[in-house]
């Protein structure tokens, strides 16, 4: 099962453009796959969940689009365990990762030798910042 530290991992250490892009779509499907782990109408973060979830769900399929996408994205991905921790945890926990995730887009796109894939850098990295503004919990 894919954790977050492998996420993290992941990102911190691609070098390449395609290796980038896919590291970047996992972590957009480990954002998907955990808020919704977390969706609970009586929960204060119930909206921030929802909407960070469509974030990441943009995110992920910008990430497929872009033309030097690797095929076979996500293929080995499994859900990470549900609720592993408090909704404001989590929140955190997520908000750093799609912070990470959007510095990573950023260098991408900026290294990109193809329009489509510097766009779809950029978007992505929109995608995260709207996950990290949403899920943030401290300053």
């Amino acid at each position: 099962m894919q954790t977050i530290d492998t996420i993290r991992t992941r990102l911190e250490t691609a070098t390449e453009l395609n290796p980038t892009l896919d590291a970047c779509w996992e972590a957009f499907e480990f954002i998907g796959q955990t808020t919704a782990a977390y969706f609970d109408p009586a929960s204060s973060l119930y909206y921030a969940f929802m909407l960070a979830d469509s974030a990441a769900y943009q995110g992920r399929t910008v990430m497929g689009l872009s033309p030097s996408s690797p095929s076979g994205l996500g293929e080995d991905l499994e859900c990470p365990a549900p609720r592993v921790t408090g909704e404001d945890e989590a929140a955190e926990m997520l908000a750093g990762l799609a912070a990470l995730l959007a510095d990573r887009l950023r260098a991408a796109g900026a290294s990109a030798a193809e329009e489509g894939d510097r766009d779809r850098c950029e978007r992505g990295a929109t995608a995260a910042e709207e996950i990290r503004g949403l899920l943030a919990r401290s300053g």
